[in-house]
């Protein structure tokens, strides 16, 4: 009975011990992933000024940890690497690209399961424009 006794306590030990562990499950609406670029438009003075649908596997993929780094690559080649801020609907990102040069913007972003949206509104010469890139969900890891 003592030698039950001691089993029973230790799987509990185990069980509890496995249970209080953290474990990630990736939001369905979390940036967390493989995103492959789908269009890309702009729109200027209300006039769609630009627009483009690009083929499965032949744009650019952003790979995006949960470490808050990301990876731009096209036909297998890296663009960039570097570090991303996600602040409710503020997507930031930046990157050395060599010692004194860096790169970094900052997106409004909209997340859904499948899509992640990217755009911003601004103005230059010809008047108020806005230029927006819908990527593709192609992995959650």
């Amino acid at each position: 009975m003592r030698g039950i006794t001691k089993i029973l306590i230790l799987l509990m030990a185990l069980i509890f011990l496995f249970s209080a562990c953290e474990k990630y499950s990736p939001n369905s609406n979390s940036i967390i992933g493989k995103w492959e670029l789908a269009n890309h438009n702009v729109t200027s003075n209300g006039q769609l000024a630009y627009n483009f649908d690009y083929q499965k596997g032949e744009s650019v993929i952003y790979h995006f940890a949960l470490n808050n780094t990301y990876t731009l690559s096209a036909a297998d080649s890296i663009l960039e690497n570097g570090t991303y801020k996600l602040d409710s609907n503020r997507l930031s990102l930046h990157c050395i690209i060599r010692p004194g040069y860096e790169i970094s913007g900052t997106f409004n972003s909209i997340i859904s399961n499948t899509t992640l949206t990217l755009f911003n509104n601004g103005q230059d010469m010809n008047g108020a424009y806005k230029e927006t890139f819908i990527y593709n969900r192609i992995s959650k890891k």
